[in-house]
């Protein structure tokens, strides 16, 4: 039992590490998220991401989109279950399948304290290695090779786990 309570720390810890080593870098990049679209549908090099059937409706969600060679990103953070993540104006380089990270967190304290309950992700299919400090040979649980093919709106269904056009 002890054991496994140490592995569920590691865990959580190098969970929390990769958040935020991708927080940080999207810091970096620059302005994550504009006003939506008049018409509630993105033209251009934009994207619409809308939860279907989430594990819960009392949290938030985070969405990471990358560009292919994972080079670049941009983040919504702590965003409402109901509210869509909407990108505008995606980098002319950003090349297409974009890679993501999805991450969904219940409240256990509302406004206070949460809990992960869900993460899927395209974007590393090794967990960091902190004693080498590069990416490990062991697979990451929450890698799926899932992107978004085109620029447009989504739905990502958690009972499939998978994109849909709106």
């Amino acid at each position: 039992m002890a054991e496994e309570d140490t592995m569920t720390q590691d865990m959580m810890g190098m969970i929390m590490a990769i958040m935020m080593i991708s927080i940080m870098s999207s810091l970096l990049a620059g302005p994550v998220q504009a006003a939506p679209p008049e018409n509630g549908v993105p033209a251009g090099r934009n994207i619409a991401v809308t939860l279907k059937n989430p594990p819960t409706t009392d949290g938030f969600w985070h969405f990471m989109l990358m560009d292919y060679d994972a080079t670049e990103n941009r983040l919504v953070y702590e965003h409402g279950i109901s509210e869509p993540a909407i990108f505008t104006d995606l980098p002319i380089n950003w090349g297409l399948p974009l890679k993501i990270d999805l991450q969904v967190f219940k409240w256990r304290i509302p406004g206070e304290v949460a809990d992960g309950v869900y993460h899927i992700q395209s974007y590393k299919p090794f967990l960091w290695d902190f004693d080498k400090m590069d990416w490990g040979t062991t697979p990451d649980p929450t890698y799926k090779e899932l992107f978004l093919p085109a620029f447009g709106s989504y739905y990502f269904d958690f009972d499939t786990e998978a994109f849909t056009l709106a």
